[in-house]
């Protein structure tokens, strides 16, 4: 899933982390602020799926397994790259 430059270009004026997740929950595009609030680069986060950013709980997990066909807004959630100590 790849977004068209000038739709990336929109996302990366934001100062709001986003990540576009596929169908299953895999980050298919994440803006600069959200590797930024990560802690890593961009392109580390292509690729992941978004459950393992999750550092408490299996909240995310458990939404993502439901498959919603909306557009689902998460808030209070604690995030971190696998591994990183930087929790968000």
């Amino acid at each position: 899933m790849h977004l068209d430059p000038t739709a990336a270009n929109v996302l990366d004026e934001l100062a709001t982390p986003m990540l576009r997740l596929d169908p299953v929950g895999v980050v298919g595009a994440a803006n600069i602020a959200a590797a930024g609030w990560l802690g890593v680069g961009r392109k580390r986060l292509i690729g992941l799926h978004a459950a393992a950013l999750e550092r408490e709980g299996n909240t995310l997990a458990a939404l993502l397994a439901q498959a919603p066909e909306t557009p689902t807004r998460l808030r209070r959630m604690m995030l971190a790259f696998p591994g990183s100590e930087q929790v968000q």
